[in-house]
């Protein structure tokens, strides 16, 4: 070989060299910054980032108070209601109740009516149980006009019609005969 050959070869792997140290800052330079300027300014992008996601957080920490108020004011609302809704199912109940009384005490009186009572003394009584029963009363049958079970028990109703004491037989015909 000669020296110009060699000259050349040496040339060339100092040029091979070089470009793998060029290849070798390249791949290095994509690891770190290029400069402290570039590592400031990611750490400001930082800061800001925080600073809004600590903006982000109190905002839901505001609104989850509010929510929590707003639950509070709806479970005093809730057992407000649940309240007057046990004041009205007992006041139901009360009603359903008055109602009850107000229909036997409708039925009592239709019971009491003249017609009625004259009806259930000649179909339900014999003329010794019409007796008995006006005896009870402190009435004389025979004191009354009539003769036969239905005249007798027509005037019965009627006597104590005109003294506005029918309710007094409707009862005592009731305890006689119950269910009637």
């Amino acid at each position: 070989m000669n020296v110009d050959t060699l000259a050349i070869m040496a040339a060339l792997a100092m040029l091979g060299l070089m470009l793998m140290m060029v290849a070798r800052r390249r791949q290095a330079n994509t690891v770190w910054p290029i400069s402290w300027q570039e590592a400031l300014e990611k750490l400001a992008n930082s800061d800001r980032r925080i600073n809004e996601l600590q903006r982000e957080l109190d905002a839901v920490k505001r609104e989850n108070a509010l929510l929590s108020e707003e639950n509070q004011r709806f479970q005093e609302t809730q057992k407000l209601l649940l309240r007057q809704l046990a004041d009205m199912q007992q006041r139901v109940s009360s009603l359903e109740h008055d109602l009850e009384i107000l229909q036997s005490e409708k039925q009592r009186n239709a019971q009491s009516s003249p017609g009625n009572l004259r009806q259930i003394l000649t179909t339900k009584f014999s003329d010794v149980e019409l007796r008995a029963l006006a005896f009870d009363l402190n009435l004389d049958l025979d004191a009354l006009p009539g003769t036969g079970i239905e005249a007798k028990a027509t005037e019965l109703v009627a006597y104590f019609d005109r003294r506005d004491q029918l309710r007094r037989l409707a009862d005592e015909v009731r305890r006689l005969r119950p269910g009637t």
